[in-house]
């Protein structure tokens, strides 16, 4: 493959907004969820099995607790509902009135009368104050406590199986967390993108990542870069230091006058360094390229 040493991408660069062009929506989501939102008042509101309700209060199971199995599973049998049941059974909102949300359709479910936010979690004021004693009692701390609650709908089993699975990066859930709560606003993003200076569409070839071996099961992996090096001291027969090629292109331009600089390949061969006097472009794997100024 012809490799170019320079690439010029300036017709490929955005124009902004044409004549005949449109804006899509800012969040395609929202869009979505207003088109459906106009459909709501065609889908038919959750009913309870009336059988399956029959069969889970002769189990012996409270009536509630058999209305919210029946609504999580959506109807879908004795056998899945008594198991939704066994697994919330230390689930203390379980037990308390169940109330059908407005919309079944959606992602937010309802628990003991409490309502999910847009991301599926309840507000920090909604916190079953029992469960989260029960958390706290497990040595978990409060503000863990109220995490695990809120991204698990106030369940209290399942609150502390995720609490102590992900208890090594509860940090790094926590910012997660609060990055999603604090919307950027329009102005931030203006501000944000004024502050990227653009440059030119033009861009150098500057090193690339090669193989050397008859084949992927032997040989290692070189990488050739392009340097600036006074020619007047270097020919292709030495060897030179990898600390030296660092900093060749800022001291080349301070002694332009006295000895002239040129840019040439350099093969970075594990601890061998060497001009390269035919590098080979056209078997690279990995191409660097670096913004012309």
């Amino acid at each position: 493959m012809d490799v170019p040493d320079y690439l010029d991408l300036e017709m490929f660069r955005a124009q902004g907004k044409q004549s005949d062009e449109e804006e899509l929506p800012d969040d395609a989501l929202d869009s979505n969820e207003n088109l459906q939102g106009g459909n709501n008042a065609n889908v038919p509101a959750f009913e309870f099995n009336q059988e399956y309700l029959r069969q889970l209060i002769d189990m012996g199971f409270p009536v509630e607790a058999c209305k919210r199995a029946l609504y999580h599973t959506q109807n879908e049998g004795t056998e899945q509902a008594t198991s939704w049941i066994l697994e919330h059974l230390d689930d203390p909102t379980t037990m308390e009135p169940f109330e059908i949300p407005s919309s079944s359709g959606g992602s937010s479910h309802s628990q003991g009368g409490q309502t999910c936010n847009a991301s599926g979690q309840l507000p920090k004021n909604e916190i079953e104050p029992q469960a989260l004693q029960m958390l706290q009692d497990m040595g978990i701390p409060e503000q863990y406590a109220c995490l695990a609650l809120k991204i698990n709908n106030n369940q209290t089993e399942r609150a502390i199986e995720w609490y102590f699975s992900n208890e090594h990066q509860m940090e790094m859930i926590e910012r997660e967390e609060l990055a999603k709560q604090t919307p950027s606003t329009d102005n931030q993003q203006q501000q944000h993108q004024h502050s990227i200076k653009d440059g030119v569409g033009r861009y150098e070839l500057v090193g690339f990542i090669s193989h050397m071996g008859q084949s992927t099961f032997c040989g290692h992996y070189v990488v050739h870069l392009k340097k600036t090096l006074p020619s007047k001291t270097m020919n292709t027969s030495e060897t030179i230091d990898a600390s030296q090629t660092q900093n060749t292109s800022s001291s080349s331009s301070s002694t332009e006058d006295k000895i002239k600089a040129e840019q040439q390949w350099v093969i970075f061969n594990d601890n061998k360094v060497a001009i390269s006097e035919r590098p080979p472009k056209q078997f690279a794997y990995i191409y660097l390229y670096r913004r012309s100024k």
